[in-house]
């Protein structure tokens, strides 16, 4: 695993933002310790089979692409937690909301210790 990609999976993705990336959408379908080619096929073969939400287009130089890539994909959040939600057991996804819930936990207290310096 090269160092960006590993960099990319060393939390779990921001719940509160409006889009994910590729290497947040592996980190949430358990795919992040297998290869790059592995993991574009797998979200495609989901995209192709399972009902799972497209990537909004990205442009590549002056054409926008509907194809994965892993530098420049991003889904939007909503539809993807509706899809997750909907096919993830619930004692994962329990875990994943305690990972999200420990990480703002974190986030406030940090502001917190912030504002009293």
């Amino acid at each position: 695993m090269n160092v960006v990609t590993h960099r990319a999976f060393t939390k779990l993705p921001d719940a509160a933002a409006p889009t994910i990336d590729f290497f947040g959408i592996c980190q949430l379908l358990g795919i992040r310790d297998r290869g790059t080619g592995y993991r574009v096929r797998y979200v495609q073969a989901l995209i192709a089979h399972q009902h799972f939400p497209k990537p909004l287009p990205h442009l590549r130089g002056v054409e926008l692409r509907e194809t994965i890539s892993a530098a420049k994909s991003r889904w939007l959040r909503a539809p993807v937690d509706v899809w997750l939600n909907g096919t993830i057991p619930p004692h994962l996804q329990g875990a994943i909301d305690d990972e999200a819930a420990r990480e703002a936990a974190n986030r406030l207290d940090a502001a917190a210790d912030a504002l009293s310096a």
